[in-house]
């Protein structure tokens, strides 16, 4: 790899290492997610997965595979500008193995979905798919400002541009990735700036949420100890989180698997296809069955039959989903 790639942080330091997650694991349906809003800040081809994540003041770049013989065990690999002691490789493990909901125990969702015919079959095909969240909370929400009210496409555009303006580009690996700003360095532009990116009123948001991530650096890291409520007061103090942002964030990044009280009139139309075989079903009714079906695993089945459909959608045989997806 260059040394001098033009506009590019390049991580020549290089660090292999083992991962042995909860079984069951599904590496495919955990890693790649054809459901979530595509960005230039992760690549999965060929069952390998790179992206870079910041942890503290670094950003590190980092490649997973599954192990070539052993069946339970992950490769990965750790890409980083400066040399790394122990101490730090174990913190970025840590991390890696948090953010992909390595250490989770599914027996008890296996258990139900055996039981639910809506979920079966599904179930059995994705055995030991986990939640994931390649960004910290931060970077998330970020994603989350421009998916509001705008079709995708537009969202894509947006985000490219803040990436390319305030980002960073990582090499490592033979691959090209960018990273997010931090809080810290969004708030040194105006709003001005922001809009000229064409991201309209969520220049606002942008900045509140900065501002309120600067303030609090370890908020995340608390939130991971606080149980449902807690942590849903606590992330509704946030600017702009309303119950639908509140539900993803409390799945995708702190593994509330009971995390469906809301559902977005475009995924209540998508649901009620899945479950009811129409569109035209109410969010309570949805709520109520989930409810009652699937319990406290409610969000991890939801999770379940979208990955589903989303795979198929990305193979070309479920039509009526581009519907709904304008990319």
């Amino acid at each position: 790899m260059s040394k001098t790639r033009k506009n590019c942080v390049v991580l020549k330091c290089v660090y292999d290492t083992e991962i042995k997650p909860e079984p069951p694991f599904h590496f495919e349906g955990t890693f790649c997610k054809p459901s979530h809003f595509p960005s230039p800040t992760e690549c999965y081809e060929n069952q390998t997965f790179w992206f870079p994540m910041r942890l503290d003041t670094e950003i590190h770049g980092i490649r997973v595979h599954p192990h070539p013989k052993r069946k339970s065990v992950l490769n990965m690999t750790i890409f980083s500008k400066n040399t790394l002691d122990d101490s730090a490789i174990k913190s970025i493990v840590s991390e890696v193995k948090y953010r992909f909901d390595m250490d989770a125990n599914l027996h008890g969702f296996i258990e139900m979905a055996k039981q639910e015919p809506k979920l079966k079959a599904i179930a059995k095909k994705w055995r030991g798919m986990r939640v994931s969240c390649a960004f910290s909370l931060y970077e998330l929400l970020c994603i989350t400002i421009v998916l509001q009210n705008a079709q995708v496409n537009r969202s894509v555009k947006m985000l490219s541009n803040l990436l390319s303006k305030y980002g960073k580009k990582i090499c490592f690996d033979n691959q090209e990735l960018f990273s997010f700003w931090t809080p810290k360095e969004l708030l040194k532009v105006t709003e001005e700036d922001l809009r000229e990116l064409k991201v309209g009123y969520r220049a606002k948001s942008f900045l509140r949420v900065s501002s309120f991530f600067a303030e609090k650096a370890s908020f995340e890291q608390q939130l991971r100890t606080l149980s449902k409520p807690e942590a849903s007061k606590q992330l509704r103090c946030i600017y702009g989180v309303g119950p639908a942002t509140c539900g993803y964030l409390l799945f995708e990044k702190l593994h509330h698997y009971n995390a469906l009280d809301h559902i977005s009139p475009w995924e209540t139309q998508i649901l009620g296809k899945l479950i009811f075989g129409r569109q035209d079903v109410s969010s309570d009714d949805l709520l109520e069955y989930a409810n009652d079906k699937w319990g406290e695993w409610r969000m991890l089945a939801v999770h379940y039959l979208f990955e589903d459909i989303f795979w198929q959608r990305q193979r070309g045989t479920v039509e009526w989903l581009s519907d709904f997806i304008r990319l």
